[in-house]
C-alpha cells in the first residue's frame, strides 16, 4: 500500500499486482504473509439501508474511500501464483476451496493446475489424476498434455474421442494390453474402426495389437468383421500374418469349430503355410469337415499343392483313400502314395488299388504302389487287378511275397485268393503262385493246403 502511495497518494493498492510483484521479486513462497493479510482484511463497508439519507450516504462514502480494496477472487489469486511459479501454494489454496465446495476454482484453472503438476512431476501429477483432485479439469486438454509428455496410457484413458484413442493406440510406445483395454471400452463400430486403424498402420507392432484385440474381443466385435479387416491386399503383407495369427489363436481355443478350422486351412493354403497345414490336419483334437478339407487341399496351388502331407493326413484320418489316390495320381506323386501305403497304412492298399485302376493308371504301376502286398487286403487287390485285365506276370509278381508264412497266419488266405480268381474266371493266372506254395510244402489237412491242392486240380482239369 505504501509503495502504491509513493506514486499516487490517493491510490489504493492493487492486490493482484502486488502479489505478482512480490512473487517475481522474492519467490512465490514469500507470498504467504501477504495472503494471510488479504484473508484478514475487514469486510467492505455496508451500504446504507436508506439511500435517501444524506448522512448515512456520506458516512458510507467516507468509509469506502478510506477502506482498503477487498480481497481479490480466489480464482485470480491462484492464477497469479501459478503464473509466477507458486504451484504448491496455488494447489493448496485450490484444493482447500474444492474440499469446501465453494465453487471458486473454475474447470479451466483446474486444468492448468493439473497440467502444471504433470509437467513438473509426472508421478505426482498421476496421483492427482488417480485421486480425481481436480474433478472439473478438461479431459481432452489433460489428455493432450499427457500425450505431449509421453504418458500415452493416461492420454488414452482420458480422451473422450474414440477417433483420438484410435490414433493414440497406433503409437509404438503404447503396449498391447493398453491397446486392447482401450478398444474394449469402445462400442463395436468404434472398436472395429480402431482395429482397422491398427491394421492400416502396417507395422508388426500395430499388427500384434490388432491381433490381440481381435482374439480378446471377437465376441463383441464380430468374427466375420474382424477377419475381413485382416484380409491381405497382397501376398506377404502384415495383414496376411495377422490373419494367420488371429485364426490360429481362435482354432486353438475352439478346436471343435469345424467352420473356423476350414477358414484357417484356407488362409494357410493362400499363404503357403504347409507346415501349419500339416500340423492342423494331423491334430485329432481339431475338428474339420473332411470332404471340404480334402477338396480344398486337392485344389490348392503353390506350396500347398506340392506338399502331400496335409492331404495324406486328412484322407488317412477320415478313410478317404480313393480321393487320396486319385489326387496324388493327378499330381504325379505316386511315390508319396507308395510310401504311405507301405509305411503308414497298409490296410489302405485295396481302396488305393481300385481307385488308381479306375482312374486309368497302368496295372504294373499300381502293383508297384501296393507292393509288398498286405495279406488281409490281398483278395480285394487281386480282384481289382483281375477286373482291370492285368497281365499274368503282374499278378505273379504281386502275389509272390505271400509265402507260407502268411498262409500259416491266415487259414483262409488261399481260399479267398482262389475265390477272387474263380469268380472272374481267371484261376489259371494264379498257377505260378499255387505251384510255388505247393513246392514250399503244404501242411497236411490245413485249410490253405486243401484249397491250393483243389485249385491246382481244377486248373489241370479245365485248362
Amino acid at each position: 500500500r505504501e509503495e502504491s502511495r509513493k506514486e499516487d497518494p490517493a491510490s489504493k493498492p492493487d492486490w493482484l499486482a502486488l502479489l505478482g510483484r512480490l512473487c517475481a521479486a522474492r519467490g512465490a513462497r514469500r507470498a504467504r504473509p501477504l495472503l494471510d493479510a488479504l484473508y484478514a482484511l475487514p469486510p467492505p463497508p455496508t451500504p446504507p439501508d436508506d439511500p435517501t439519507d444524506a448522512l448515512e450516504v456520506a458516512s458510507y462514502n467516507i468509509e469506502l474511500a478510506h477502506a482498503p480494496p477487498p480481497m481479490p477472487p480466489l480464482e485470480a489469486i491462484v492464477g497469479t501464483l501459478l503464473d509466477h511459479g507458486g504451484l504448491p501454494l496455488a494447489t493448496e489454496l485450490a484444493t482447500n476451496s474444492l474440499e469446501l465446495g465453494s465453487g471458486e476454482i473454475s474447470g479451466g484453472l483446474q486444468t492448468r493446475l493439473l497440467a502444471a503438476h504433470l509437467a513438473e512431476d509426472r508421478a505426482a501429477g498421476e496421483k492427482l489424476l488417480d485421486a480425481d483432485t481436480f474433478p472439473e479439469a478438461d479431459p481432452q486438454a489433460t489428455a493432450q498434455t499427457c500425450e505431449e509428455l509421453g504418458l500415452y496410457a493416461r492420454a488414452i484413458r482420458l480422451h473422450p474421442s474414440a477417433d483420438e484413442v484410435g490414433r493414440l493406440i497406433c503409437e509404438s510406445a503404447v503396449d498391447v494390453s493398453t491397446a486392447v483395454e482401450a478398444i474394449g471400452r469402445m462400442g463395436p463400430p468404434q472398436g472395429l474402426a480402431a482395429v482397422g486403424r491398427l491394421v492400416d498402420t502396417d507395422t508388426p507392432e500395430a499388427a500384434a495389437k490388432a491381433v490381440a484385440a481381435a482374439i480378446a474381443l471377437h465376441g463383441t466385435l464380430g468374427h466375420s468383421e474382424l477377419a475381413s479387416l485382416f484380409r491381405p491386399k497382397e501376398a506377404g503383407d502384415n495383414r496376411e500374418r495377422a490373419l494367420l495369427d488371429y485364426l490360429r489363436a481362435r482354432v486353438a481355443a475352439a478346436g471343435d469349430d469345424a467352420a473356423l478350422t476350414f477358414e484357417y486351412l484356407g488362409a494357410c493354403c493362400a499363404a503357403g503355410q504347409v507346415d501349419e497345414l500339416e500340423r492342423v490336419t494331423r491334430d485329432r483334437s481339431i475338428a474339420y469337415d473332411a470332404v471340404q478339407a480334402c477338396t480344398l487341399l486337392r485344389e490348392a496351388g503353390g506350396a500347398a499343392g506340392k506338399d502331400p502331407r496335409p492331404l495324406i493326413n486328412v484322407c488317412d484320418r477320415h478313410n478317404l483313400f480313393g480321393e487320396l489316390a486319385t489326387a496324388l495320381l493327378a499330381r504325379r506323386q505316386l511315390r508319396h502314395l507308395m510310401l504311405y501305403v507301405r509305411s503308414v497304412n497298409r490296410a489302405a492298399s485295396a481302396p488305393v488299388c481300385a481307385a488308381l485302376l479306375e482312374a486309368g493308371c497302368e496295372a504294373a504301376r499300381v502293383a508297384e504302389v501296393v507292393s509288398p502286398l498286405h495279406a488281409p487286403s490281398a483278395p480285394a487287390v487281386l480282384g481289382s487287378m483281375l477286373d482291370a485285365e492285368c497281365q499274368a506276370d503282374v499278378v505273379a509278381s504281386l502275389l509272390e511275397p505271400l509265402d507260407g508264412t502268411h498262409l500259416a497266419q491266415d487259414d483262409s488266405l488261399a481260399a479267398s485268393l482262389i475265390e477272387a480268381a474263380v469268380g472272374r474266371n481267371k484261376l489259371p493266372l494264379l498257377k505260378p503262385w499255387l505251384d510255388a506254395r505247393k513246392a514250399e510244402g503244404l501242411p497236411p489237412g490245413a485249410p490253405n493246403s486243401e484249397a491250393i491242392e483243389g485249385a491246382i486240380k481244377q486248373i489241370k482239369k479245365w485248362w
